[in-house]
């Protein structure tokens, strides 16, 4: 079975299904039924070393945090969840496109606001998302 880092557009649904198995698992009915946006950003952005068990984990760790609310927010994921938030050049290229594609999409499509959020020029992440958009076919003008 393929890893998670080579299922990356998997992951959404991985969490979807193990946050819907949380009120069994942790016998806790009062927590969220959904994920805030930039908490599956984060989801699918960290590496899972473990794979599925990981993610379960990692799911579980923030429904009961987050007891109480209606969504699972960043503030509510586990400290331990490894996630390169930070842009570096060394990263491969892959991680790149992932960071890259998370922080546009959390900072509403915004290339400026993007790299801002992650400490990257606004070019570089330009750069990237042309990148992501020619892998995609997809002929869009990023706004800076």
């Amino acid at each position: 079975m393929p890893t998670l880092d080579e299922r990356r557009d998997e992951i959404a649904s991985l969490a979807h299904h193990f946050l819907r198995q949380c009120p069994v698992v942790t016998h806790a009915a009062d927590g969220p039924s959904r994920f805030a946006p930039d908490a599956l950003g984060v989801l699918e952005l960290a590496n899972y070393p473990a794979n599925l068990r990981d993610l379960r984990e990692v799911v579980k760790a923030g429904y009961l945090r987050a007891r109480g609310r209606e969504e699972i927010g960043v503030e509510h994921l586990p400290g331990w969840v490894p996630i390169p938030l930070r842009y570096d050049r060394r990263m491969d290229r892959a991680t790149k496109l992932r960071l890259a594609e998370w922080a546009v999409r959390t900072s509403g499509g915004h290339v400026g606001k993007a790299a801002e959020r992650i400490g990257a020029h606004r070019n570089t992440v330009a750069a990237l998302v042309a990148g992501l958009r020619a892998r995609d076919g997809r002929a869009e003008t990023p706004r800076f």
